[in-house]
């Protein structure tokens, strides 16, 4: 096996060059050669004069490949070990590969103005390719990519000379062969560039059956090599690898790789990974998802493919969920957040007890989300971990723990919410009112009572609503004289409209379904839920008869018969079923 050492240098104080772009495509060109298992690659970054020593002697490599600048005769450039730059002499790497007569036998110097040491070089090994001036950056990967791909055919050195040349004669098109004049060849006049080839020993692998990756075994052997050395370029391009195979023995090397002792390894192989639905993947996402979290632009993007694994996973996530929250204390708080939500989206009764653990954290947003689960899980035994929140210094908190308790029906907490009303902020407020509504506690109906004169209007909303419940007839005249505030015949509806009207709908007998029909017909502008049409349709026969009319009607707003229609698909009634049908004809 020929070993080619890529040494990619672009110092600090130099132009930036895409030479990832270059290693990537020269691998490329070599996976897809005949005799791709003639060649390995060894890629150094930013090589260091020692770094390049170290490297020949490591890698004892057939092929030396130099990217980055050159300084004219004055050398190559590579950076030092103070952050700046040192200027290697033909003459000194003449000097280095003399040491190296039975290894290296062809160096490319893939730099502008290299040609004099180029020069040097073929004195010491026999061969060596340079530029004798400056070549466009594109011009000069797609020079490497033909040669290697020429290279991996098992062309000679001339040959693959010539093909990389004839390709950048190709792309010069009308402007010219510029580019393709600069690349040179050099040798000792007693070697023959045609007789210098690297894959001549090997059998073509296109040679072999076609039906089963006949060099698999090798091409993962090779990755599990890369995987497990110093080289992080070498470490990405062997987890892209096994991860564009279609190989038993690929993806069992790519499962090892989640567990990778190299935290990026862990991390490319779980974004990589060919099984969304695996659950094995989360650590990894969740490790490459918390060193952004704080500074991610767009966090939607962060963190779908976690939610996506998730979903796809089901319940075989949730013992990788609550064991990584288990594990790992150092996590951002709006990550463990998330994984909280996730864990409540799921539905499984056996993350309560790692919740419950999540409420006594300091971070708002993972206790906030351990109780919002909690609520989603019906965890009715989680309410007393749950209690102690209502205190939390943390507004958005509060009102999780009072929306928990509610959805959680612990009515051990309508005294100490119905405190609240005259005390809390309007958020938490509002809360509380809808939580005293499903707990339904008569001892708080003279504090709901004295809301109905609170400053926020959804508060006083909530409290008429939670009065409702009781049967206390307070509630209903207040939710009468709010809606009255407006004519029937107002054009524009806004969200504290629907609010009064969602509620009437929902507790008023009978539902003031002639109000709500009349106010729907002359809709112009404003707020308008799917929530509103569903409460009409489901308050009583009358209110299934509008919403039908709703929907019938052309002479209204188009977003009308839009909702009026996607209410009705909920109701499981002929008649409804025969409205949906007929707007669909009519569309």
């Amino acid at each position: 096996m020929a070993t080619i050492l890529f040494l990619a240098a672009n110092p600090a104080a130099t132009s930036r060059l895409a030479l990832d772009e270059e290693a990537r495509g020269v691998e490329q060109e070599l996976r897809m050669a005949p005799y791709r298992d003639a060649f390995a690659v060894r890629a150094l970054w930013a090589p260091r004069p020692l770094d390049l020593l170290r490297g020949l002697n490591e890698a004892r490599p057939a092929i030396v490949h130099f990217a980055g600048h050159g300084a004219a005769a004055d050398g190559i450039v590579l950076p030092d070990e103070g952050g700046g730059q040192v200027v290697v002499t033909g003459e000194a790497l003449r000097r280095l590969f003399e040491e190296f007569p039975q290894t290296v036998r062809l160096v490319v110097l893939n730099a502008c103005f290299s040609q004099e040491q180029c020069d040097d070089v073929k004195e010491a090994i026999g061969c060596a390719i340079g530029m004798n001036a400056a070549m466009g950056e594109v011009a000069a990967r797609r020079f490497a990519e033909a040669l290697y791909s020429a290279l991996g055919a098992g062309c000679s050195v001339k040959a693959a000379f010539d093909q990389a040349v004839a390709l950048l004669h190709i792309y010069a098109g009308a402007r010219g062969g510029a580019d393709a004049a600069v690349p040179v060849l050099a040798w000792r006049a007693e070697v023959d560039p045609d007789r210098i080839a690297f894959a001549t020993g090997a059998a073509p692998a296109a040679a072999s059956a076609p039906a089963a990756e006949p060099d698999g075994s090798a091409v993962v052997r090779a990755a599990r090599r890369a995987l497990n050395g110093i080289d992080e370029r070498e470490r990405d391009l062997a987890v892209q690898t096994l991860a564009g195979m279609d190989d038993p023995d690929a993806r069992a090397a790519l499962v090892e790789a989640l567990d990778h002792p190299v935290r990026s390894v862990r991390i490319a192989a779980a974004r990589q990974f060919p099984d969304r639905s695996d659950p094995r993947i989360l650590r990894g996402l969740v490790a490459g998802i918390a060193p952004e979290w704080d500074r991610a632009p767009r966090m939607d993007d962060l963190v779908r493919p976690l939610h996506i694994a998730a979903r796809k996973a089901g319940a075989a996530a949730v013992p990788e969920l609550t064991a990584i929250l288990d594990e790992d204390g150092e996590l951002p708080d709006g990550l463990v957040g998330l994984i909280a939500r996730i864990l409540g989206d799921l539905g499984a009764a056996t993350a309560v007890p790692v919740l419950v653990r999540l409420l006594g954290r300091d971070g708002p947003s993972a206790c906030g989300r351990a109780a919002e689960a909690l609520a989603k899980l019906g965890a009715a035994d989680a309410a007393p971990a749950v209690r102690p929140l209502l205190e939390h210094r943390t507004e958005w908190v509060r009102s999780a723990a009072v929306r928990c308790l509610g959805q959680l029906g612990d009515r051990s907490v309508a005294p100490g919410l119905a405190g609240m009303l005259q005390r809390e902020t309007k958020d938490v407020r509002r809360e509380a009112t809808r939580a005293l509504v499903l707990l339904r506690d008569p001892a708080v109906a003279p504090d709901l009572r004295q809301s109905l004169a609170d400053p926020d209007l959804r508060v006083q909303i909530g409290a008429a609503r939670a009065l409702v419940a009781l049967g206390d007839p307070s509630g209903l005249a207040h939710l009468l004289s709010l809606l009255a505030r407006r004519p029937d015949d107002h054009d524009e509806i806004d969200e504290d409209d629907v609010e009064i009207m969602v509620a009437l709908l929902a507790h008023a007998a009978p539902p003031p379904v002639a109000t709500v029909e009349r106010r729907l017909e002359h809709y112009r502008s404003g707020y308008l839920p799917e929530a509103l049409f569903e409460a009409l349709a489901a308050s009583c026969p009358d209110g299934l008869a509008a919403t039908i009319r709703l929907a019938d009607r052309r002479d209204l707003a188009g977003s009308i018969a839009e909702r009026a229609i996607k209410a009705l698909e909920r109701v499981e009634a002929p008649e409804a079923a025969a409205a949906v049908t007929r707007w669909r004809m009519q569309r």
